[in-house]
Parts: structure tokens; C-alpha cells; sequence
């Protein structure tokens, strides 16, 4: 089949997330080793509009009101969107993008936050008639929706096949807009394995030596990051030395650690060498189960709180939710070196995949 898939490409155009990224590259793999033509549809209206907007508002958290965010490392980042990701042809409009859509058998949109906003290009509403189209892993990216758009959600929706979303927030939100069939299914970063990164890329350069890694996305509240003196305790217990990669301005909470900033794969590498890894990210969670690598998820803290609600359901889901940082159960460092029953996360990823897959590949046959 010849697929185009709808996911976050214009949010890559401004900002170096690495999930947001290899979402996308995962899906595009998955689909191409089973026979798929696939292409990721070039479509930046949302840069000029949404993304900015969204961009703006993490700006305003920060304390220095930063004009604007820093594209760390954006030479390599760019290269593994240009060498390794297939395109459509380029749309600037959502006018250009209905009067002359590009041609598939299949349309997917997801997965990552798609669903934020209500833009009918979101939910394939250019899609030409008598094609399939489908929701793989979509997001929401919050727990409910206003009422009163509800009605045009519902009518979005009816013109689709197949609806899968990536948080059971975003099946209660599709039931209360009266369709019952959403599935909620596991992310595309686990639809591969971790070979399947490691092939595309031979040149990067990972840490190394014995060291912990950290992710963090989204700035804190006051460019202060709450979890610092709890991070110096564990370097100093363990003798490992810290290396941290933050992104979309959470990187000014962290001047007092060794900032790093690698290629997409060499991201991955950092966290599988690892002896342990800190987080606030959804993909970074992810990965760090993928990898088996030892990890702990700390939650994100004033109004990105609402935001760590897709880990913890993700963390629930696969059985591991005694990964998610509570001050009241000991130090960062008592609770990160907690044994952990890999066995079981694996069999429960696995049970998740299963079922997520046989959804993706039984929906994109006619």
C-alpha cells in the first residue's frame, strides 16, 4: 500500500524533540518491513500558527523570557530528518492541501499530540473520498475536552475507519463524543527494536565510560529545577558522573551539570549505556523500557504538571509503576537503584505490542 502519514513535522521544524521524531521514524520503519510504501506528509501550516503559539507560551514560563528556544545540535538533527525520513511534497496551506492532496491508498494520522487542537487538517478532513483513513497511538494531549466541540470531534471521526489513540485519557475522550470503538494502543517507538535504530546509523558517538543520563523537556518554573539537590546526592553516592540533555528551554534549570546533545540515535545509545536514567518524558520512558535500562520518571512539576499524565498510564499499563519518583518513599538515589523485574515489564510490553500491532496491520488492509 502506499501510505501518508500525518504526524508532527512542522513541530520538528522548530523544536529538536527526539520523541516526536522517532515516533514518527518507528511507524514509517514498522510499515516498510511489512511491504509499505510510507511517506510523512510536509505540511508547516501549523508552523506558523500553533507551534509559535505553543512555542510562546513555554517561552513566558521562563523566568529570563527568552525570545526564543535553541535548536541544540540542529545540524545532526536535521540530517536524520532529511537521510532517514521519507516525504510527500511540500504544503504551506490547508486551502493547497484539500484542492490537491497527495495520492495513497491508506492515510494515518498520529502518533504524538495531534489531536491538541480542532484544525480539520488534523483529522484527515483533505483526505480524498473513498480512502482509508486511520488513527494509530493519536494524542490528545489532556484528559477532557469543551463540550461544546464535541459535536465536531464526533463529526471528524465518522469519516474514519479505524481509531486508535495513545492514552486511555483519549478513549474516554472519544466515547464521550459518542463513537465506541477507540482502541488504545502502545506508541510507535515500540513497534521496533532497538536494532532497527541502530542500523540507520553508525557515526554517532555515544558517552562513554560509567555515567547516568537525563532527559527533560519543558522549562521549570523559574528556571530552577526542583530535583537538583536530590541529583548531586546521587552523583556523589554512586561516583557516576551525570550527563543531562534538555530541550525546549528546560535546559536553563540545568547549568550545573554536563548539558549533552546528540544525534537522535546517539540519544538512544546514551540511554541504553547507561547505569541509570532520570526523566520527565514520555519517550523517554519509553526507550528506557525498550532498552531495559534502569530508569526513574520524575514527575513534572507546576503547570506542566498536567502533563505527566501519559506517562503514568503508560507506566501503569506495563506493570512499573513503582518507576515514578515519590519524595515521600526515600531519596531519588534509594528509589532509582530499586530492583527491577524486567520479566514481567517485558511480557506485559510484549502482550501490549501484540494486540497494538495486530490493530495496525488488520486496518491498513482493504
Amino acid at each position: 500500500m502506499d501510505i501518508i502519514i500525518f504526524s508532527s513535522y512542522s513541530f520538528i521544524c522548530k523544536v529538536n524533540n527526539y520523541g516526536s521524531l522517532l515516533q514518527y521514524f518507528a511507524l514509517q520503519t514498522f510499515l516498510e518491513k511489512h511491504g509499505h510504501n510510507v511517506k510523512w506528509l510536509k505540511y508547516t501550516r501549523s508552523e506558523a500558527k500553533g507551534i509559535n503559539r505553543y512555542l510562546r507560551k513555554k517561552i513566558l514560563k521562563s523566568r529570563y523570557l527568552k525570545s526564543e528556544f535553541i535548536f541544540h545540535n540542529k545540524e545532526e538533527f536535521n540530517s536524520f530528518v532529511v537521510n532517514k525520513c521519507h516525504f510527500s511534497e511540500t504544503y504551506n496551506d490547508y486551502k493547497t492541501l484539500k484542492k490537491n492532496p497527495p495520492m495513497a491508498d491508506i492515510y494515518i494520522i498520529g502518533s504524538d499530540q495531534v489531536w491538541a487542537g480542532y484544525h480539520p487538517d488534523k483529522y484527515l478532513q483533505w483526505t480524498p473520498p473513498n480512502k482509508k483513513r486511520i488513527s494509530y497511538a493519536a494524542s490528545f494531549g489532556k484528559d477532557n475536552v469543551k463540550s461544546f466541540m464535541k459535536p465536531l470531534i464526533w463529526y471528524y471521526l465518522n469519516r474514519f475507519n479505524a481509531i486508535s489513540v495513545r492514552e486511555p485519557e483519549g478513549v474516554n475522550i472519544i466515547n464521550s463524543c459518542w463513537h465506541k470503538d477507540a482502541k488504545y494502543v502502545i506508541d510507535p517507538t515500540f513497534l521496533i527494536e532497538k536494532e532497527d535504530y541502530y542500523q540507520y546509523e553508525n557515526h554517532s558517538t555515544p558517552l562513554e565510560g560509567d555515567f547516568i543520563y537525563g532527559y527533560f523537556v519543558n522549562p521549570f518554573n523559574a528556571d530552577k529545577c526542583p530535583y537538583e539537590n536530590e541529583l548531586k546526592e546521587m552523583e556523589n553516592i554512586l561516583r557516576y558522573k551525570i550527563y543531562i540533555t534538555a530541550i525546549q528551554n528546560a535546559e536553563y534549570a540545568f547549568s550545573n551539570f554536563n548539558l549533552v546533545y546528540p544525534s537522535p540515535i546517539g540519544w538512544i545509545k546514551n540511554i541504553d549505556n547507561s547505569k541509570y536514567f532520570i526523566t520527565n518524558s514520555f519517550h523517554g520512558i519509553a526507550f528506557a523500557i525498550n532498552t531495559n535500562t534502569p530508569f526513574l520518571f520524575l514527575p513534572q512539576t507546576g503547570s506542566s504538571k498536567v502533563e505527566n499524565n501519559r506517562q503514568i498510564s503508560l507506566l501503569k499499563k506495563l506493570g512499573c509503576e513503582e518507576r515514578i519518583y515519590n519524595s515521600s518513599k526515600g531519596s531519588l538515589y534509594k528509589q532509582i537503584t530499586k530492583p527491577i523485574d524486567w520479566n514481567l515489564i517485558n511480557l506485559n510490553k510484549e502482550t501490549f505490542k501484540r494486540e497494538s500491532i495486530k490493530f495496525l496491520l488488520d486496518n491498513i488492509q482493504y
